[in-house]
């Protein structure tokens, strides 16, 4: 009612919103025999982005992460009104295996330009090249050797049509080859930066103020190796953990001989010798016994 308008009014808010991909185009949705970085595309994405925007978001966190696509989010671009043409001047769906016919991209998407845009990634991979998505992140989509020098391919004539019609490429920066490339859509297309995601989601979930406030951090993820220190969470975590002087504790699936420990301690939950599907599979049970083992070997050190 009136009074909902005059917050708006004396107050001007912006609606948040955040739209995580590995839920919309990820590759936990699929089964490993419909993996097809080919055929693979973000139009999810700008489906989903659209129907935030329709929905009164003007601030949008796209999380970067997890995707089971490579198109460098021309799909998304193609779901938000871009449109990718062929020799024939003819409009088609830019799939990964179909971007060698693009002849001109046009219409570029200007219904987010009084948004603020943020896509968050904790990869520094360029779009291209040896460290590119498409050779490091390819294959754990799905992509054969052939398919990873398809998709290279097709993803180096997107970027010098974007560089011929739109004047920038965004093909160096930093992020770019998250996501298969989504991180150069979203600079590309949307107009969108590209922001640290740890960094990103501690300020939005005042991280420091509760590192503050406790006297032990406990932190994990799959496996720590020498990619946690490269800008994942549970380094990011360490290191608030650190400026405040709180000691931290790492639990992980299993512990790499080259980790580079910023832990005062790191517990693998799993024994080597268990496969791994079967420690993926009992993940809860082996964390919750990890943990009392942990807290009991504390109490008895008088740590805890």
């Amino acid at each position: 009612g009136h009074h909902h308008k005059a917050l708006w009014l004396d107050q001007p808010q912006t609606v948040t919103a955040c739209v995580e991909i590995a839920r919309i185009s990820g590759l936990a949705q699929l089964s490993s025999k419909k993996l097809d970085p080919l055929t693979a595309t973000t139009s999810g994405v700008g489906e989903v982005l659209q129907a935030a925007y329709n929905t009164g978001a003007r601030r949008i966190f796209i999380c970067l992460g997890g995707s089971a696509t490579n198109d460098a989010g021309c799909g998304m671009a193609a779901a938000l009104g871009v449109t990718f043409l062929d020799s024939t001047g003819t409009p088609f769906a830019p799939l990964p295996s179909a971007l060698p016919r693009l002849t001109a991209i046009r219409n570029p998407s200007t219904f987010l330009s009084n948004s603020e845009i943020f896509a968050l990634t904790d990869v520094r991979n360029p779009l291209l090249g040896p460290d590119g998505a498409s050779h490091v992140y390819g294959p754990q989509k799905g992509a054969s050797p052939d398919d990873v020098l398809q998709l290279e391919a097709a993803l180096s004539h997107v970027a010098a049509i974007v560089k011929r019609d739109f004047g920038s490429a965004n093909i160096l920066a930093p992020g770019a080859g998250a996501a298969g490339g989504l991180g150069f859509g979203i600079l590309t297309f949307l107009g969108g930066q590209l922001r640290g995601g740890f960094e990103a989601i501690a300020e939005l979930t005042h991280l420091a103020d509760h590192v503050k406030a406790t006297d032990l951090i406990i932190t994990g993820e799959g496996r720590i190796d020498d990619q946690t220190s490269a800008g994942k969470a549970p380094a990011g975590v360490a290191q608030l953990a650190r400026q405040y002087g709180k000691r931290v504790i790492a639990f992980a699936g299993s512990i790499s001989p080259n980790a580079q420990s910023e832990f005062d301690s790191m517990i693998a939950i799993a024994e080597h010798s268990m496969p791994r599907a079967e420690a993926m599979r009992n993940a809860g049970q082996l964390l919750k016994a990890a943990a009392a083992q942990t807290a009991a070997t504390m109490r008895e050190k008088k740590t805890l």
